[in-house]
């Protein structure tokens, strides 16, 4: 189960999910499972800078996994921008058996 706040906030025709992870314990486990479900239609994922470096390693972990790259522009800022990986975003080809 999730442990998380969300908002939804639709501005046009852009709409932008800001989600709150409510324990560091779990919050790269949530990011996870959060980024897969959103890697396939190319979401980008708006990440704060933790203060933390062994949190910050752990979030960018998880947000690899899921098929995100971070955006080279936002490194170093207060907030950096992860997007979709091309590779993850492309449909996988049926092996036939």
């Amino acid at each position: 189960m999730l442990r998380l706040r969300s908002s939804l906030e639709i501005d046009g025709d852009s709409m932008s999910l800001a989600v709150q992870l409510r324990s560091a314990a779990t919050a790269a486990d949530d990011l996870y499972a959060i980024a897969r479900r959103f890697v396939r239609r190319g979401t980008p994922i708006e990440l704060p800078v933790s203060d933390s470096p062994r949190l910050r390693r752990e979030l960018a972990d998880a947000l690899r996994r899921a098929g995100y790259v971070r955006d080279r522009d936002t490194i170093g800022e207060e907030v950096e921008t992860w997007r979709a990986d091309r590779a993850a975003t492309k449909p996988r080809a049926r092996q036939l058996v």
